[in-house]
């Protein structure tokens, strides 16, 4: 018996923390039943689609992963970081809220810069999570979202929208930053479940 607010969490939850789902978009209906809740996604693309896609996605993900550097973890994470900077651009448009739109369309916004840091993540055995707030300065702030990783027993947080610059190069500002240096533009994040401080 789930609120319509609750139902709506943990959708998002499902969808941040899985990058290679691509069927279901964030929209959804649903109703109640003496059985609980039963909910009817909006499929974006046909099953078949969606399978071809996550396999190009997982195999993308596994390629990058493959030539990150060994050993260091840290040059590993900024391999990754590095690889999706180079990989997407920001902006608008199809799949563009996924990690197959910064991956492998090569368009993305925050979500799908964001997603497709956990994917790799995943894939490389790294311990993440994605983070969701607002960021900004002063008056400016915007629903945003970046991720947590664990590094060597810490948790630190990097931005890679944040970090891609237009134009090309680049840029480091938000990479493995503590709670503190984060806090003073990225605001009302509530750390996931798994991330204890």
């Amino acid at each position: 018996k789930l609120t319509e607010a609750a139902l709506s969490q943990v959708l998002e939850a499902v969808r941040l923390e899985n990058p290679q789902i691509l069927c279901a978009g964030t929209e959804y209906s649903y109703c109640q039943t003496s059985a609980g809740t039963v909910l009817f996604p909006v499929y974006t693309v046909s099953a078949g689609s969606a399978d071809a896609m996550a396999r190009a996605l997982i195999e993308k993900g596994r390629q990058i992963v493959a030539a990150a550097p060994e050993g260091d973890a840290e040059a590993r994470e900024l391999y990754l970081h590095d690889a999706i900077c180079e990989l997407s651009d920001y902006g608008e448009g199809a799949y563009a809220e996924t990690a197959y739109g910064a991956l492998i369309r090569g368009t993305a916004v925050c979500a799908g810069y964001t997603a497709a840091a956990k994917l790799l993540f995943d894939l490389a055995g790294q311990p993440s999570a994605v983070v969701s707030g607002t960021a900004g300065e002063g008056e400016d702030q915007i629903p945003h979202a970046w991720n947590a990783v664990a590094l060597y027993g810490e948790w630190v947080y990097l931005d890679v929208t944040w970090d891609d610059p237009v134009g090309g190069g680049e840029r480091h500002d938000y990479f493995n930053l503590t709670e503190r240096e984060l806090a003073e533009t990225h605001f009302g994040f509530v750390l996931p479940g798994n991330i204890k401080n």
